[in-house]
């Protein structure tokens, strides 16, 4: 419903005869303006009475208020740029509201203010320390004094609404944006924040039962996670180490070697060294908040990066953390030349080498998640600090999980090479497909029930789990590539070999290293917040996949192609070629 509220009758006659049509308005906003300057001569008062907040900010607040009260344009739009507190649609959701970012630092210097400065205020709600292990958010904490949960008289409270939703303080936190003089530092500021949200708190706690809701958060971490996760799928079947070999006595273990380091090393570089221009290329409210710390990892442990031990090395500093595999996969690399070597003395030989270096990377992988006590998944609702140090840094981003799916990869690969193949009966055809579809669910929904909170945690369960899905899902893809290559693709694989794949499947490592550009400058340039609903995300999953394609074909053709060329050329030296395999 839209009201419409006009100061005057348009049908009135005399509205022209009116000395000013905007006399009502004046008197309207003057009103306002007191009424700002009361409020806002509160909060002054608090600051005057602190000793840590300094004398040139005192002044500055002071002579903006009296400013406000004077109707100066200036006082007016630094005070119209601040965001709300608490934002509106907080019972809904809403924990930001970033104000006007562009309008604060669009105020120009005057002697009282100096220049503008825009300012993120963060406020965390105490929640019981510290966090439970494998908490997330479905599950409750105790907030809430004795009385309001015995008492039923506080059924319908506000803070026991609130205290249901308590978990998520544990990720987010109230977040408002501010403009404020630079004449006040961070300590002014520091102080001013936790006088003025005691304030605001008092004055605004009825306004939380507004009805304003929205369905928007301040930002969106899911993309992020299956990019990079669809990315790590896409590396899976690497028999690509056979097409590397023809008609030979010896194999090349040298140029085997150096063939991966030339074909990833180049761009990565160029990609790290793109990354210090990041600062020039955008602003927001949260842009210092997003780049600067990547920025400063990346100055202080890019050459990790280009020496490939990123996930091992200082990892909770790593040069943009999406490059994790970039280590991994050069890492397993090297360990399958020790496989590839087995395989052409003997085949039966290289199976098994395989075969155990499967099953030891399992090993591996359900001791460390069993001793840690860490989930069988990524639970998005569980994070905390112990998860990023030990399910992260300690095992995602290291080889042994991935290596499970490498590792099969690389026996299927085998198996492609000496072309095994034939075709399936129609009852078989069928039965295999129906199997390897539904069985791609396991690992597609591997975290749903402990994203939920509807089963309870067992360090057994998890230990089995984890590497139980990670093979399910490489001997999907095995399946369904091996499915196409017989000749019993069907409808699926007129689909994926679809020509318009070829171009996109060329900028893979490309968009790989660039999409994170996108990723970044998207979300720290919001001016605004964006709204959670599969439309809104549908939107800027397509704005973020288009876009990525577009930068990494420009990385592409600019760099990476002509760095194939010469790699090229420089491997000729190197000619890695394969032997006749022994049966």
């Amino acid at each position: 419903m839209i009201v419409r509220i006009l100061l005057f009758d348009l049908n009135d006659s005399n509205v022209s005869s009116k000395p000013s049509l905007w006399s009502d308005v004046l008197i309207a906003t003057q009103l306002y303006s007191r009424s700002l300057y009361d409020d806002y001569r509160q909060l002054f008062q608090l600051l005057s009475k602190s000793a840590n907040v300094s004398q040139d900010c005192q002044i500055s607040v002071r002579q903006t208020l009296d400013a406000l009260l004077q109707m100066q344009d200036w006082a007016h739009q630094m005070v119209n740029s601040w965001g709300k507190f608490p934002a509106s649609g907080l019972l809904e959701g809403t924990t930001t509201d970033l104000g006007s970012y562009d309008q604060c630092l669009s105020i120009k210097s005057n002697q009282y203010i100096g220049e503008p400065q825009y300012c993120m205020i963060d406020l965390g709600l105490p929640v019981p320390q510290p966090q439970p292990r494998h908490h997330n958010l479905n599950h409750r904490v105790d907030v809430l004094p004795h009385h309001f949960i015995k008492n039923i008289s506080f059924a319908n409270h506000l803070f026991t609404r609130l205290s249901k939703e308590a978990s998520f303080f544990y990720w987010i936190s109230l977040r408002t944006g501010i403009c404020v003089p630079n004449k006040c530092t961070f300590n002014d500021m520091d102080q001013l924040t936790i006088k003025f949200y005691i304030f605001s708190l008092n004055k605004n706690i009825g306004k939380l039962l507004s009805p304003q809701t929205s369905e928007t958060l301040s930002c969106l971490h899911g993309i992020r996670v299956l990019t990079i996760f669809w990315v790590v799928l896409g590396h899976t079947i690497v028999w690509v180490h056979f097409q590397m070999f023809s008609k030979s006595v010896n194999l090349n273990w040298f140029g085997f070697l150096i063939s991966r380091i030339m074909r990833l090393t180049p761009q990565l570089a160029l990609f790290l060294l793109f990354n210090f221009l990041l600062p020039l290329m955008g602003s927001g409210p949260i842009w210092h908040e997003t780049i600067d710390k990547l920025i400063n990892k990346c100055q202080q442990n890019w050459w990790l990066n280009l020496l490939y031990v990123q996930n091992f090395i200082d990892v909770n500093n790593m040069c943009a953390h999406h490059t994790w595999y970039t280590a991994s996969d050069m890492q397993f690399h090297f360990l399958s030349l020790l496989i590839i070597l087995a395989f052409l003395y003997n085949v039966r030989l290289g199976f098994i080498v395989n075969i155990l270096t499967i099953i030891t990377f399992v090993i591996i992988s359900s001791v460390i998640i069993y001793v840690y006590d860490l989930p069988p998944a990524i639970v998005n609702t569980g994070r905390d600090q112990y998860f990023q140090d030990y399910y992260v840094e300690l095992f995602y981003y290291k080889p042994w999980p991935h290596a499970i799916i490498f590792f099969t990869g690389l026996a299927f690969g085998f198996i492609v090479y000496r072309k095994m193949f034939f075709t399936l009966k129609t009852r078989t055809f069928y039965l295999i497909w129906a199997t390897t579809l539904l069985a791609f669910w396991i690992p597609l929904m591997d975290d749903q029930f402990w994203n939920d909170g509807k089963i309870g945690y067992n360090p057994l369960v998890s230990a089995l789990y984890y590497p139980f899905c990670r093979l399910v899902w490489a001997l999907c893809i095995a399946s369904m590539i091996w499915l196409c290559l017989s000749g019993n693709g069907g409808l699926v694989n007129a689909v994926l070999s679809w020509k318009a794949f070829v171009p996109l499947a060329r900028l893979t490592y490309s968009v790989y290293l660039t999409h994170a550009w996108v990723v970044w400058i998207f979300y720290g340039t919001r001016r605004q917040l964006l709204q959670l609903s599969e439309y809104q995300l549908l939107l800027i999953f397509a704005h973020n996949l288009v876009f990525a394609y577009i930068v990494g074909a420009i990385f592409a053709i600019v760099f990476e192609m002509p760095i194939l060329k010469c790699n090229k050329l420089l491997l000729q030296h190197f000619q890695v070629v394969p032997s006749n395999i022994p049966a």
